[in-house]
């Protein structure tokens, strides 16, 4: 068995296999009975669910689900212009999504591409077809896997302070961008990506000398200034805005060393009066002196307190009236 097959295997990832060969998809990992399709590439013939082929691809259900097609009638495919690797990778991926998100345990797979970054060709080549086949759920998400590797797990499994580390790291993303197409949306849109991913992971001096160094860099060299550029103009814009912002606390900070707090003071002054000005405009802001009644509240109660000191007053009056002996004096 190849070092590859035998690697997958090992990290629990299932394997498509010849007909000629034990079928692993006459035991898929979710039960299906139905229909089978036989697909055809180059000297290699896989066998497949049909229900799992249609489920998410334009193109299989728009074949296999028609008479007028002659694969609709004889569930045979033929592709002639595929890679047959290419294939068996996009026949593990639809296998697998009948069990849960499959993407990265198959970007997992370029781990054992750590002294061959060419390889990783293969992967970009997976995206392609599915961009193909009209399988747009896979795409999406095996572009966002293939990003991430390049930004985390690639990174991870190289030493970036070697020069080896870095042409390995550099050699990846330049073999994925230039196996992109460029006419394709989608795919110039995944280049982009790719592009400023090794911006950020590579020193822009290093690559441009590593694209001085191999066949046809100039195309990706040009991607990696273009979003370098990009990069530095977001970066001086967030530091003006920054200054500006630094600029004015200063200013701040000024005013109230110079003034102590009462510049606070006055702001919070000004808040509470124009929200009480606002309130009584609308109607919801309730006054303490609204409606005068408090003011009559508090003269009656003013009135009250003068009686009772007058009382008071009266009996004291009155405990004088007596002498010693307890008997009243006539004033």
């Amino acid at each position: 068995m190849a070092d590859s097959d035998a690697f997958h295997i090992a990290v629990g990832i299932p394997l498509p296999t010849d007909v000629g060969d034990e079928d692993f998809f006459s035991r898929p990992s979710t039960p299906d009975s139905g229909e089978r399709v036989t697909l055809k590439c180059g000297e290699k013939v896989f066998t497949f669910s049909k229900s799992k082929l249609v489920k998410d691809s334009d193109y299989f259900r728009a074949c296999l689900n028609s008479s007028n097609f002659v694969e609709g009638r004889t569930s045979v495919i033929e592709f002639d212009d595929i890679e047959p690797k290419v294939l068996k990778a996009y026949l593990r991926i639809v296998d697998m999504t009948t069990t849960g998100n499959p993407f990265d345990e198959f970007i997992a797979m370029t781990k054992w591409y750590r002294e061959h970054a060419e390889d990783f060709v293969t992967v970009i080549g997976v995206y392609r077809l599915a961009d193909r086949l009209l399988n747009e759920p896979v795409r999406v998400e095996l572009a966002e896997s293939i990003l991430t590797y390049m930004q985390h797990e690639a990174v991870t499994t190289v030493n970036k302070s070697s020069p080896e580390g870095i042409k390995w790291l550099f050699n990846t993303y330049k073999n994925a961008y230039d196996n992109l197409d460029p006419s394709i949306p989608d795919e110039a849109n995944l280049q982009s990506q790719i592009a400023e991913v090794c911006c950020q992971q590579i020193d822009i001096d290093k690559t441009y000398a590593l694209a001085r160094t191999t066949t046809e860099g100039e195309a990706f060299l040009e991607a990696v200034l273009m979003a370098t550029t990009q990069r530095m103009a977001t970066l001086l814009q967030q530091t003006r805005s920054l200054g500006i912002k630094m600029e004015r606390l200063e200013a701040e900070n000024q005013v109230i060393i110079e003034n102590g707090y009462m510049g606070d003071y006055n702001d919070l002054m000004e808040y509470f009066s124009y929200n009480y000005h606002d309130g009584m405009h609308d109607g919801d802001f309730i006054s303490i002196d609204d409606d005068g009644d408090d003011d009559e509240e508090d003269d009656e109660n003013d009135d009250d307190d003068e009686s009772d000191k007058d009382d008071e007053d009266n009996e004291d009056d009155e405990d004088r009236d007596y002498g010693e002996d307890g008997v009243r004096r006539d004033h």
